[in-house]
């Protein structure tokens, strides 16, 4: 194993266990061309939610190989859509979206919870933000997750 792989392994670590990442306001991790970022969304009272990554920087592709995400809301509300996009520069949306799809949802005491991954070929260019946006069957009370993606920078 390489000295770039060990070390972007050890940072894929950290984000799965969650230590000393800031909320909604993490760096991407960039080791050679590796690349990983990971964020947590809050709507309170929207049956939709988008968490906004950072955008890629000038001159680079992002290809998005993974996604993996976990969440909970109310616990008589249900998960209906959970997609990967990209929102470019002038603030609209590449319509190519995909899919993350997710698992059974479990109710945990006054929540039902959810986890989800996908892997994938997702291509966010120069300038585009790679944006995780799911939906929800009722607009009120909490609509929280967490997020992290995984690709190559090219």
């Amino acid at each position: 194993m390489t000295i770039a792989r060990a070390t972007f392994a050890a940072a894929l670590a950290t984000l799965a266990l969650g230590a000393a990442v800031p909320h909604a306001s993490a760096t991407p991790i960039v080791v050679g061309s590796d690349y990983a970022e990971r964020l947590q969304g809050s709507c309170y009272g929207k049956d939709q939610c988008a968490i906004n990554f950072s955008a890629i920087p000038a001159g680079k592709t992002l290809v998005v190989t993974d996604v993996s995400c976990s969440g909970q809301m109310p616990y008589d509300q249900n998960l209906v859509l959970l997609q990967l996009l990209s929102l470019k520069t002038n603030g609209t949306y590449a319509f190519l979206n995909s899919i993350i799809e997710f698992g059974p949802q479990v109710v945990n005491g006054l929540y039902n919870t959810f986890q989800a991954h996908q892997q994938m070929r997702y291509v966010v260019y120069a300038g585009e933000k790679p944006v995780v946006a799911n939906l929800k069957n009722k607009f009120v009370g909490e609509n929280y997750y967490s997020c992290s993606i995984v690709g190559v920078l090219k």
